[in-house]
């Protein structure tokens, strides 16, 4: 069995954010023959890559895991790690990081493909180019064969790595997928895990973000970037499907919209992993407004606040905003989730105090008003907002039409 990553090899990335239908579309490549795609076994890779790039920045030691990636809106600090990030590359030395934690870090991550756990003394290196390298190499022997010719995985959350790894690996692609925050915020919230509706709104719309820059003909790579709706996957998987064919550039299989080809990470029938229909096997559309039964106005308000330029953009439309002004009600009384039902791991990470969402919500109406009216904004000053001067001028000459 050849077990190391070729050269001829056809390597695919999927990311987007949580609760997108990452997973289902994962499954739904893994399903082609040939192919062994694991679902999110790496995101401490990637943290570790911005925590190697935030130490040299800050000087600062010993960066915790649990630390989410940034969403870096408005400050300067969190700008500069960007940037920082932007311009690393993956041949970047792991330097300080201790292998042994990072695989620990894994396997606690790796719960969705349990099978590469055996084969974490395998991931080695002296660089982040070499762990990726080393990582898929586990995912080919604990998932492929002889004749797997598509190897790659899912890691949520880090669609900011794009660039990085289509420089490295000149054969690879990579697929964002794109799902309605409303959509994804009563996912999460239904699950019995919540997370602070700003932190879920600016992790979304900084996705959002980077798959349309990454996505962009005038981008290294744009070429090799595909953008997917979760709505349009599940409305339509055979014409999705077709289209993700002739993008990887392999043939279409009926496999790929059959649910019983679509294994979890054990090897068993995969069933989707989905609070609304526990167990169901089958692209259902039912899930796509499910979120208007969930949220208060209010609650879907603040999403639409937070994301209306970037739902814009991808087709959402506006359920309770009547216009794009941030209203008052929600800035002194932005209704978030209580602390006592805020995700453990998460409060250390999240404005509790009521000064905090205030002033957090004054900063998005700084946002919103600088994308909604004629005033002249500097580059720096469209990068702090929407972290990309080009889609920040894109998003206004939208917005300014309407």
């Amino acid at each position: 069995m050849k077990n190391s990553v070729s050269d001829t090899d056809r390597i695919v990335f999927i990311t987007g954010m949580i609760r997108s239908g990452s997973t289902l579309l994962t499954r739904m490549l893994d399903a082609y023959p040939r192919s062994a795609i694991a679902s999110d076994p790496y995101l401490p890779i990637f943290k570790a890559i911005r925590n190697t790039v935030a130490e040299q920045i800050t000087g600062a030691n010993n960066i915790d895991y649990n630390l989410p990636l940034e969403d870096y809106y408005f400050y300067p600090e969190k700008q500069k790690i960007m940037e920082g990030i932007q311009g690393a590359s993956l041949d970047l030395p792991i330097g300080n990081l201790q292998l042994s934690e990072l695989r620990q870090q894994i396997a606690k991550a790796a719960y969705l493909s349990q099978k590469i756990v055996p084969f974490l003394d395998d991931l080695r290196g002296d660089t982040y180019s070499d762990l990726i390298i080393s990582g898929l190499n586990v995912i080919k022997k604990a998932y492929g064969d002889e004749e797997t010719q598509i190897i790659g995985f899912k890691s949520g959350w880090t669609d900011e790595f794009t660039k990085h790894l289509l420089l490295r690996f000149p054969n690879a692609k990579v697929i964002h997928i794109i799902r309605d925050p409303r959509a994804i915020a009563a996912s999460i919230f239904s699950t019995g895990v919540k997370y602070p509706f700003v932190f879920v709104s600016r992790q979304w719309r900084k996705l959002a973000t980077f798959a349309w820059v990454n996505s962009q003909p005038s981008s290294c790579c744009g070429n090799r970037v595909f953008v997917v709706k979760y709505e349009d996957l599940v409305i339509n998987p055979l014409r999705v499907a077709k289209e993700l064919c002739a993008f990887l550039e392999i043939e279409f299989s009926e496999r790929m919209i059959d649910f019983k080809f679509f294994k979890d990470g054990v090897g068993n029938s995969w069933r989707q992993n989905t609070f609304y229909y526990q167990g169901i096997q089958g692209f259902s559309q039912k899930s796509i407004e499910r979120w208007k039964g969930i949220f208060t106005s209010d609650q879907i308000g603040l999403i639409e606040s937070l994301c209306f330029g970037e739902m814009l953009l991808y087709g959402y439309k506006s359920c309770f905003l009547k216009d794009w002004e941030l209203p008052l009600s929600l800035v002194f009384n932005p209704p978030e989730v209580d602390e006592c039902e805020l995700a453990e791991w998460i409060k250390p990470y999240s404005a509790l105090k009521i000064e905090e969402r205030i002033h957090d919500m004054a900063l998005e109406c700084i946002r919103s008003t600088a994308l909604t009216n004629g005033r002249v904004v500097s580059d720096d000053e469209k990068r702090q907002l929407c972290l990309n001067k080009d889609f920040f001028d894109f998003m206004k000459q939208r917005l300014l039409k309407i």
